[in-house]
């Protein structure tokens, strides 16, 4: 109770702090029933992370960090590797809530900034299971296979997806390469 006072304060205080939303969300997302308070942490991280993004700097003397007042409050350092988080547990809130078609647009940015995945790419893979959309399934894993070496769970998923859609030629022939 006292973390979420704390960021909601600072909320208050700045509403364009993205990691304070963020974090937020993620507090919030430890409740299943709060699921709807922390959607909304993460859709305001979220809108709020592309103009961030953009007015941000690469620092010189820090590898991989980005240095943005936009970010986090003050001059401050934000890790760019958790802007496909943001994107990630947005659409992993929309997906615990069944609202599958919201879901797929977050979780497909989170993987377009992190691609090859795994957690992203299984995560797709049971959202399309959820939402019964094989066909959606199938192209993103052959989208995935195309990009990376095939892991087992990627192959599975796949496997699975053309089964579902009743192609069971093209799961013998993949199997056979």
């Amino acid at each position: 109770e006292e973390a979420e006072r704390h960021l909601r304060e600072v909320i208050r205080i700045d509403a364009g702090i993205v990691d304070a939303h963020y974090a937020l969300g993620l507090l919030i997302a430890e409740d299943m029933e709060r699921m709807p308070d922390a959607e909304a942490c993460f859709a305001e991280a979220a809108r709020m992370l592309p103009e961030a993004l953009a007015s941000a700097h690469t620092s010189p003397d820090t590898e991989g960090a980005v240095h943005s007042p936009g970010l986090t409050h003050g001059p401050t350092l934000f890790d760019f590797s958790d802007a496909p988080r943001i994107y990630y547990n947005y659409g992993l809130s929309l997906q615990h809530q069944e609202r599958w078609e919201d879901a797929e647009g977050p979780l497909l940015q989170a993987l377009e900034l992190q691609p090859g995945s795994t957690e992203f790419v299984q995560t797709l893979g049971i959202l399309y299971s959820q939402w019964e959309r094989p066909d959606r399934g199938l192209a993103m894993t052959s989208d995935q296979l195309r990009q990376s070496a095939p892991q087992p769970m990627l192959i599975n998923l796949h496997l699975t997806f053309l089964i579902q859609l009743d192609r069971w030629d093209d799961a013998e022939s993949f199997l056979e390469r």
